[in-house]
């Protein structure tokens, strides 16, 4: 190996020790802006200064001078902070986290992005010299190593240092006697590790798994022996009958006489034979049957306990603690907080959690947006926050519990002053999505639900941190696609907390198989809430399509042949009515129920992602390999239960159909309430409606006879003429009674559903459970 190719390596590996030492040292840095005192004061420092070194000497090695020289002037800081010559006071902690981002733009390659060396190094420099001013303690012997009076600028800081051993013994050679006295560096065994690069990791979790698919085969393959033991055990109970038949014809045979010598005639004695020979063999092959099984299935015994346990430390291989994930963290609050003018730090808790390493890449952007928000949006000004009582530093908080095996969950909480709840409902009305009398009727919680719309932000200004109003909703988006949930709880003036409910690994799974249209599909357990075979008292068409009742709760069921796309279940229109298998599944806050022609077993199942070359489809979340081998689809919660996005006028629907493209529909919304009148017609203008409305029955009988309408859409509860009677009026008058008309309201005993369908309706929407894809979906159908 040529000099060259040895010096790229050893950069190649400089870069993950690097990266590894800063995080230490940001963590470090982290612990000394929170102020710690004493014994935990001096072992932080204690390890920041000798990450610092072991930075230098390694940037040294692989000829990186730039960082060397940087490094060279923060362990001169930070040395003078060990020896007591200055106090950890902002101006110090402000120069160090500068020292860190120029090494990583250095590291990254981003030389001009930053100042340059020699200006860091002053910058270094410049904060000892002050410090060493305003500490009150008079100022050792010795100058600190790394002061380079006289050093020409922009050079590079000699590479020659005192030995940290004879400047500094009492921190670095501890005698045993001293170290058996309770000092905290006591000697202890360090883990061993190796670095293994994490493709190879996957790779070996990815063989691993296969051996679940094989576990699952032999399962199938237990099951073929015992149905074949079962054949036998039939076969053997069929020769004995025919025994004791052939027996019995014998011995009539003989009392009759048989052949002249009194003889059983050779026909019956041959077939009694055959037949007991038979029984004989059929009785060994069953013993052997019996056998093979019992050890198949000692074997399956004995393969389960291996996979699980090759499965749980494969599984543990790709665990990481989720300390790697807040690395880093602390160094962008404090540099965010001295950005927008505030003082701000970071508190980790839960730090030893380990969750699979894909789970942690995916929260990283999630979780940056979240602390980055919370800094911009949550933490007030420090003159704010001391006029409101508070510390004039605020508090960014991390925190992580495992809730149970399978399950951890992320706190992101901070003490500022809330969300603003009366700018995100501003927000709203302003962006169109809610009328002001809509907006001022939410609870706060549902208030809260806002924030994770897209397009919607209470920041006056774009900047390079907010404004755009696309952060929360893709926060929402990738947690949901991890299978998570996402809850948010604030209070004016007390702070904001996020719950972030994770999975603690992707590896596998547990599945529902389920037929339909002649095809296997899986349903992750975690989203299947219930599985159920409904009555036909709780199935109806309600909503302009079919529904079930839950728990008390309306939920729209689809077949899932429809949902999927895989064209006309073959049933007809109607199939629902007689519907025996449903799954209810729930995501993102919200439940559908599929029916499917046969729910087939739950199981434990690997997931397979789909690759870089598929991407993201619709409806898939990946794939699995069953036992038999073939291949089965991985169904999407999220996208199953988001009803068919609604485009974006009615031309632009009636066009994907195939219809008349110039044709804008007229509706009528009939509605006494300002709030619900205002709900309706914004939604249905924006999704390219004609509309006009009436404030009650009889202004919407009136207007309907004055000009032409296409739908109807009216609230049931009203003055002079309510929804029932305004339905039946149409219904009787020729020249109306073929207007569509839905019936939007708030009453949903079955009665008022079954008074609504007598009387004409063609759907009955309940505001309960009221979603404005579920109206569009209806009146799409209807028109």
């Amino acid at each position: 190996m040529n000099e060259e190719e040895l010096l790229r390596r050893l950069r190649q590996a400089f870069q993950v020790e690097a990266r590894e030492r800063m995080d230490s040292l940001a963590a470090k840095l982290a612990d000394m802006e929170r102020g710690l005192e004493g014994e935990e004061a001096d072992q932080a420092l204690e390890v920041a200064y000798r990450e610092m070194h072991s930075l230098k000497g390694a940037s040294r090695a692989v000829g990186l001078a730039d960082i060397e020289a940087v490094c060279q002037s923060a362990e001169g800081l930070l040395a003078a902070l060990k020896r007591k010559e200055i106090q950890p006071v902002a101006p110090v902690i402000d120069a160090l986290y500068q020292a860190l981002s120029a090494v990583e733009d250095r590291l990254e390659g981003r030389e001009e992005a930053g100042p340059d060396t020699s200006t860091v190094c002053r910058r270094l420099e410049d904060a000892l010299k002050a410090a060493k001013k305003t500490t009150e303690a008079p100022p050792p012997e010795k100058t600190p190593t790394t002061e380079a009076s006289g050093r020409p600028e922009g050079s590079p800081a000699p590479s020659a240092e005192p030995d940290p051993i004879s400047s500094e013994p009492a921190s670095v050679a501890v005698s045993p006697s001293k170290r058996a006295e309770g000092a905290p560096d006591a000697p202890r065994r360090e883990a061993r590790t190796v670095r293994v690069d994490v493709d190879r990791l996957d790779l070996f979790l990815h063989r691993a798994e296969e051996f679940i698919s094989t576990r699952l085969e032999m399962e199938r393959h237990l099951r073929d022996l015992k149905r074949l033991l079962g054949r036998l055990e039939h076969m053997n109970k069929r020769c004995s009958f025919a025994t004791k038949e052939l027996r019995w014809l014998r011995e009539a045979a003989e009392a009759a006489g048989g052949e002249s010598d009194g003889s059983t005639p050779s026909e019956v004695r041959d077939l009694l034979e055959f037949v007991e020979t038979s029984r004989q063999s059929l009785l060994e092959a069953y013993s052997q049957a019996r056998n093979v099984l019992q050890h198949a299935e000692g074997m399956h015994h004995r393969m389960g306990q291996l996979v699980d346990d090759l499965m749980e430390g494969a599984k543990e291989v790709l665990l990481q603690p989720v300390s790697i994930l807040f690395s880093g963290l602390s160094r962008m609050v404090h540099e965010l907080s001295r950005h927008l003018g505030k003082e701000a730090r970071l508190e980790t808790e839960g730090e030893d959690v380990e969750l699979d390493r894909r789970i942690l890449e995916e929260l990283k952007d999630p979780l940056v947006h979240l602390i980055r928000n919370a800094v911009d949006h949550g933490l007030e000004e420090p003159a704010a926050r001391q006029a409101a009582g508070k510390n004039p530093v605020g508090v960014v908080r991390l925190r992580v519990v495992r809730r149970d095996a399978g399950t951890a969950i992320l706190y992101v909480e901070d003490d500022g002053r809330g969300v603003p709840l009366d700018q995100v409902k501003g927000q709203a009305v302003t962006r169109g999505f809610l009328s002001r009398a809509e907006a001022d009727a939410l609870s706060d919680e549902e208030a809260l639900q806002l924030i994770f719309r897209s397009d919607l932000s209470t920041s006056p200004l774009v900047t390079d941190l907010s404004g755009r109003g696309l952060g929360m909703a893709i926060v929402k988006d990738k947690v949901d696609n991890l299978g998570g949930k996402i809850r948010v709880t604030s209070e004016a003036g007390r702070g904001t907390r996020f719950e972030l409910q994770l999975p603690i690994s992707l590896a596998t799974f547990r599945g529902v198989l389920v037929e339909e249209a002649g095809r296997f599909f899986i349903l992750p357990t975690l989203c299947v809430e219930a599985v159920v075979r409904p009555g036909k008292e709780d199935v109806r068409r309600a909503e302009g399509t079919w529904t079930i009742s839950h728990q008390g709760a309306v939920v729209p069921l689809h077949r899932l042949a429809d949902v999927l796309g895989l064209g006309p279940s073959g049933n007809g229109s109607d199939s629902q009515e007689g519907c025996s298998n449903v799954v209810i599944v729930q995501a993102g806050g919200k439940r559908r129920a599929l029916q499917v022609d046969a729910i087939l077993g739950e199981s434990e199942m690997v997931l397979k992602p789909l690759g870089t070359y598929l991407g993201r489809v619709h409806n898939l979340w990946g794939a699995t390999v069953l036992g038999d081998g073939r291949v089965v689809p991985v169904l999407n919660p999220l996208d199953l239960v988001r009803q068919p996005e609604s485009r974006g006028s009615v031309d632009a629907r009636k066009d994907a159909a195939g219809g008349d493209t110039g044709r804008q529909w007229n509706v009528l919304v009939a509605e006494d309430s300002v709030t619900s009148r205002t709900l309706l017609q914004n939604i249905l203008t924006a999704a390219g409606y004609r509309v006009k409305t009436a404030v009650d029955g009889m202004d919407a009988y009136t207007q309907l006879c004055e000009e032409p309408f296409d739908l109807v859409v009216s609230d049931v509860e009203m003055p002079r003429l309510d929804g029932f009677e305004l339905t039946a009026k149409i219904r009787a008058n020729d020249k109306l009674k073929d207007i569509p008309i839905v019936l939007v309201t708030s009453l949903d005993s079955r009665e008022d559903r079954e008074r609504g369908m007598e009387v004409g309706a063609d759907a009955y929407i309940v505001k309960g459970s009221f979603d404005q894809s579920h109206l569009l979906e209806v009146m799409d159908r209807l028109l």
